[in-house]
């Protein structure tokens, strides 16, 4: 017999003896289960996970996210083990994935969670949001896997499958499984309460938080982070705080609201939930995935990394063509100068950080900048380690950015810039006005104060003497800048122009509108503009500066001393 017929038949028996291993292999009990699961249609709710019904289930609270351990069928021995009844069988078109965890129907919804997550009751604490996470104990405490007991270790691995409630108002408004890290660089192993990370995901839950979960939402979030309040120790409020005033100032700032977080149906306490800085959450703000995104601390891209410092060092450390134009080719200043004095108003002493970024598609690609991480605002760190005897206050702002000894690579050029380039100084000098006139006004700063010690009355922790400080802080801050302004800036005043607002015919001062007397601080030689708005225009008359009459609609006057300006509407 032939090399090649003796091919051919061994060929033909392997395809007669192949269908008959299959056939035995498949008679075997151990067999059958996936026998039967390859010649079913349909497949339980609990491994429902993707398309218009999984959606709705979902998001009503109808199904709940548990470990897979792979029985897809009910029994068929005979079992009375009342855990492993038969499910309702949903018919299907497409196949789908049977990944490392299922949905188990949760027929109560979302008011079932409240039992789930809360076994002996929660008691709502004024407006403070509750948000809730379940984990099994094990994924906490366990020597060689739980979180806390390994918080040093970072990474996916370190991710555990976690469950999120958001109650509001007294009812829950958000429920998803989640992955769940300890977040944080230092501080993730000294500090006694860890901070958190969540991160959404569709094939675990939804992929991302919705708008308004959280008060003042207007993001959808796909990383969370939720980081313990008392720190530095007895100022609760001090990020919170900084980002609204770094938000008023007209800084990015990630999204913040304050929470009472409860871990496996127990409160951890006061806390704030803010979007975390990654390319993962702030991808929903660009079109595109070719935009730069530096963070100066944590994880990045070695191409963001590489890409910044090509934009950012060539025009900061420049030796000749250093000028106020030549570096806004490359910086957005506005951005820029904001982010800087935000550092200075608040006393921000760790305040190299955040995220560096620039999409090149947007205003030629320049570079700006997001806060972040200002715990360390109103807490004047300096005068505790050096016993320094000064208010609150009276804590450096300009003075921190000006040092010689500068570190942080936009300090570095800011103090170059107002060495350097008197047409930043008065830039500089004119945005500072702006912003102490007519944003970080002094009801606008009362407010907020309002707000976060009502926050912490409603808590039961009301830190008196804590919001005293911060109601003095407020109080005093400006017009101590003012004088640092003085200082390195050479600058005389400030002086101050009262413009009355009467009859309820509005103003526009500095693109400002107002409809009460108004009451501003200038460097000499600055000016204010002044306008009638559209719905006074018709009536208006002329100005009085200092009872002297000037005529037409705007007026643009330098300020020279203190100084009344009055605007005078003829009768209607």
């Amino acid at each position: 017999m032939t090399g090649r017929k003796r091919t051919i038949i061994g060929t033909g028996c392997f395809f007669l003896v192949l269908p008959a291993l299959f056939w035995l292999l498949q008679e075997m009990a151990w067999f059958r289960p996936l026998r039967l699961a390859l010649q079913s249609h349909a497949v339980p709710t609990g491994v429902l996970n993707y398309g218009e019904l999984g959606a709705i289930l979902k998001a009503l609270g109808y199904v709940r996210l548990v470990a897979n351990d792979s029985g897809r069928f009910p029994r068929t021995d005979g079992s009375e083990d009342e855990e492993r009844r038969p499910l309702e069988l949903i018919p299907f078109q497409k196949k789908r994935w049977v990944d490392e965890y299922l949905y188990l129907a949760n027929p109560a919804g979302r008011y079932g969670l409240l039992r789930q997550f809360f076994p002996g009751g929660v008691t709502m604490k004024g407006q403070w949001p509750i948000l809730a996470i379940r984990l099994p104990e094990e994924d906490i405490f366990d020597p060689a896997t739980g979180l806390l007991a390994n918080r040093e270790q970072k990474g996916r691995e370190w991710e555990r499958k976690a469950e999120v409630l958001i109650v509001r108002d007294g009812g829950p408004v958000f429920y998803s499984s989640v992955g769940l890290r300890i977040h944080g660089g230092k501080r993730r192993v000294s500090q006694y309460l860890p901070d958190y990370r969540l991160y959404f995901r569709k094939r675990i839950g939804v992929e991302a938080m919705p708008v308004e979960t959280l008060p003042n939402q207007e993001t959808p979030v796909r990383t969370l982070v939720v980081k313990n309040t008392d720190w530095p120790a007895g100022h609760p409020m001090n990020t919170p705080l900084a980002f609204d005033i770094a938000e008023r100032i007209g800084c990015l700032v990630p999204e913040t609201s304050l929470v009472e977080l409860y871990i496996n149906g127990s409160s951890v306490g006061m806390a704030y939930a803010t979007e975390h800085l990654s390319r993962r959450q702030w991808d929903q703000r660009f079109s595109h995935q070719d935009y730069v995104f530096y963070k100066f601390k944590g994880g990045v891209l070695a191409s963001d990394e590489k890409q910044y410092h090509e934009k950012f060092w060539p025009v900061t450390s420049a030796r000749q063509d250093f000028t106020m134009e030549r570096v806004a080719e490359t910086i957005d200043l506005d951005n820029f100068s904001r982010h800087i004095f935000s550092w200075a108003f608040n006393g921000t002493t760790d305040f190299c950080q955040g995220v560096g970024l620039f999409d090149p598609n947007e205003h030629g690609g320049r570079l700006k900048w997001i806060n972040w991480d200002m715990d360390q605002s109103f807490y004047d760190k300096d005068s505790k380690i050096l016993g320094i005897d000064r208010q609150s206050w009276e804590q450096e702002g300009i003075e921190l950015l000006t040092r010689a000894e500068g570190t942080c690579d936009r300090q570095i050029l800011f103090a170059r810039l107002i060495r350097e380039s008197d047409a930043y100084r008065r830039y500089f000098s004119a945005l500072v006005t702006e912003i102490l006139n007519h944003r970080l006004t002094e009801e606008f700063l009362l407010e907020r104060v309002g707000y976060y010690r009502r926050m912490l009355r409603e808590f039961g922790k009301p830190h008196g003497q804590y919001i005293a400080m911060l109601g003095e802080f407020m109080d005093r801050r400006a017009e101590f800048l003012r004088s640092e302004m003085v200082k390195h800036f050479q600058l005389e005043g400030p002086f101050s122009c009262r413009v009355p607002v009467t009859d309820g015919l509005p103003l526009i001062i500095d693109g400002y509108t107002y409809e009460t007397t108004y009451a501003g601080r200038y460097f000499k030689g600055q000016v204010i503009v002044l306008e009638p708005a559209d719905s006074a225009a018709d009536t208006f008359s002329h100005w009085l500066v200092d009872g002297r009459r000037v005529t037409g609609p705007r007026l643009e006057h330098s300020v020279e001393d203190d100084m009344i300006i009055e605007a005078i509407f003829n009768s209607r």
